[in-house]
């Protein structure tokens, strides 16, 4: 299988989304109103960090609290991806 390995200090998430209200009863489509809830992501992959002496903080498989806005989206194997600098992450989930 092939695996998609970020440069440097990058880290590639699938984000968690919640596909609750999405479509009403009568078919519509709706369009989801801005809330406060936390943006989640898997990490599907983690790159080398930029300098020899840092380390890496996140992991492959943790659940990560991600900013607002999205990350360079891509597709690889069937799946959307964004790729995120590692300290654009803002928390780890840990369960």
């Amino acid at each position: 299988m092939t695996k998609l390995i970020p440069y440097f200090n990058r880290v590639i998430i699938q984000r968690i989304e919640d596909k609750l209200d999405q479509v009403s009863k009568m078919g519509a489509i709706l369009i989801p109103k801005k809330t406060d809830k936390l943006q989640k992501g898997i990490v599907y992959s983690v790159g080398a960090p930029f300098k020899k002496d840092e380390n890496k903080y996140v992991e492959e498989g943790n659940t990560v609290i991600l900013p607002d806005y999205k990350g360079k989206e891509i597709t690889f194997n069937g799946e959307k991806l964004e790729i995120y600098r590692e300290d654009e992450i803002l928390a780890i989930i840990k369960e």
